[in-house]
This record gives structure tokens, sequence and C-alpha cells, in this order.
């Protein structure tokens, strides 16, 4: 098989060839935290919600061969999985929206086939944008601090570390930053992403 690979190829090639044989597919997650984790239920209101946004996304690729359709799983009742099936009657693909076991968050999953790029983006941000701006949990004086973090970028001011002491300031800039998209850091100034804009209104 090495030997039919390498036909009309230098080593350099060949080496890099064995290094990956096969194209990889997409995987991707987006994050919401601070989040009450109660409200996405099978059936509730934001379940819903969600589920729509993820077939009105499925429904503008609408690629030839493929067909999307929903799953139980018996282990986790309340994740919302979707599996996407192509020719044949296989699975080349899912999209699943869970919270975590262990945190205050919940996570938009997607996996599949490259040539589903622009469906994995719309869902990633329609989905996780819908689940900030309906999940976030009031009483959580994280969820606070990010949405005075929000507001104040949206004024052109720079959140003051100082302003923050009931939070960890660092830990909250990290999971805005790095977690959730929401901001991103610049010469040590703070701004907006166009998800943090979004959920600014």
């Amino acid at each position: 098989a090495i030997h039919r690979l390498a036909e009309g190829k230098n080593t350099g090639q060949v080496v890099e060839l064995l290094k990956k044989p096969f194209e990889s597919g997409l995987k991707q997650s987006a994050y919401a935290y601070y989040i009450d984790k109660n409200l996405f239920t099978r059936g509730s209101g934001v379940w819903n919600g969600v589920e729509a946004i993820i077939r009105q996304a499925f429904e503008k690729v609408a690629m030839p061969g493929l067909a999307m359709q929903p799953e139980l799983i018996a282990d986790e009742p309340d994740m919302l999985y979707m599996k996407i099936m192509g020719r044949g009657d296989e699975q080349v693909g899912s999209v699943f929206v869970r919270n975590s076991g262990t945190e205050d968050k919940i996570s938009v999953n997607v996996r599949g086939p490259r040539e589903l790029k622009t469906f994995f983006h719309e869902i990633c941000s329609q989905a996780i944008a819908c689940l900030m701006e309906t999940m976030k949990n009031r009483s959580s004086k994280m969820a606070a601090a990010e949405a005075l973090v929000l507001q104040q970028l949206a004024k052109n001011e720079q959140p003051k570390r100082e302003s923050f002491t009931a939070v960890d300031f660092d830990r909250l800039v990290y999971e805005m930053e790095m977690k959730q998209k929401l901001i991103t850091g610049r010469d040590g100034q703070l701004a907006l992403t166009e998800l943090g804009r979004r959920i600014v209104g």
C-alpha cells in the first residue's frame, strides 16, 4: 500500500502523506458559561428554540443526499442530538447540545465532513447566541460581572479590575475571551467580538 501511495511522489511528500493519509473532518464546539442548566431540558422552550435553529441552518445548506434526524441518547435524555445521514443511510456527522455535568455551562458541538463547514459555522454561531441570550443565570455573580463588562465595552469603556472585587476578574476575562469568544484582547485593551456585540444588543 505504501509503494502504491509513493508512486510519482518524492520522499517528503510520501512522509507527509503517511502522517495524514485521510482528509480529516471538522470538529467544533461553542460554549455558554454562567447559565441556569435547568432551563435546558427535553421539550423546554430553550430546547425547542435551539432545535429550530439547527433545522433552519440545515435547510439553508440543503446538500443533496443529506438528511437530519433526531435521536434520543438513553444515557443523556436531556441532550439534543441530531444525526446527519448520508447516502446509503449511513451517519456522516452530528450536532449535539448538552449541559456540562460539572460546571454551569452548556455546549454546542458539531462533527462531520468538511463540506458542511458553512452549516457547522452557522450552527455554532446561531445556537450559542440563542443559549447565551436565554440561559444566563441572573443570580450568578459571574453572569452579572460578564454583563457589566459587555456593557462597558459597548460604551468604549475599559473594565477596571478594582470594580470586580466580587469575582475572579482574571478567570472572568479568560472565560469570556478564550471559552465564549465574547471579547478579544489586543495590546492590553479589550474589545467586543461579533458575538459579543450581538449579545449586548
